[in-house]
């Protein structure tokens, strides 16, 4: 099968990939473009059959965006932007596909159809979307460290003298607490 008719999701090597890329940036700069989802890593939002319309638009936080990674071509989010990459995962993926650069952004989803029969194009792209994913990514990172439990630190005793380096000498007079300063320093 031609990379020209491989479907988002489907796995193929590197050469196809950034053939079928190529052909899908030219498509989308001409205009918007609709697709056929596949796969099921982005419900609930996107289901199998759901048609997704495509625009050429600069990438921003929470979107869900035309990605080209090394072996296939997915619709997955936008979940964090560092130095001109992206953090991209699957809505119902429970690991990220790690960090793409601008350029492996193909187009950006605007709306979707839902089924064969639906007429309407629901957007995709609002702020609330975009405010529903920061949130679900932030609820997961604080899951996260609440099931490594609560990090535990040495307790330091309260008698004169004992403590952070910072405490030592405070109940000295000020010429002493300076030379007490420095014998501690490292």
């Amino acid at each position: 099968m031609s990379a020209a008719a491989r479907l988002p999701g489907e796995r193929s090597g590197p050469a196809e990939v950034q053939e079928l890329a190529s052909l899908l940036r030219a498509a989308v700069g001409a205009g918007p473009l609709e697709i056929c989802a596949r796969g099921v890593s982005m419900r609930p939002l996107l289901r199998p059959g759901d048609r997704v319309r495509l625009e050429r638009r600069p990438p921003r936080f929470g979107q869900v965006a035309l990605v080209a990674l090394e072996d296939r071509v997915v619709l997955h989010r936008l979940l964090a932007h560092r130095a001109g990459r992206w953090l991209v995962r699957g809505d119902a993926r429970p690991v990220s596909d790690g960090w793409v650069s601008d350029a492996q952004i193909l187009a950006v989803a605007t709306g979707r159809r839902r089924g064969r029969g639906d007429p309407g194009l629901e957007p995709l792209d609002g702020p609330w979307l975009r405010r529903l994913a920061g949130l679900r990514a932030w609820t997961r990172h604080a899951l996260r460290r609440a099931r490594r439990g609560p990090v535990v630190r040495p307790e330091h005793p309260r008698s004169p003298g004992a403590g952070p380096p910072a405490c030592r000498g405070a109940s000295l007079p000020p010429a002493e607490r300076r030379s007490a300063a420095f014998a501690l320093s490292p």
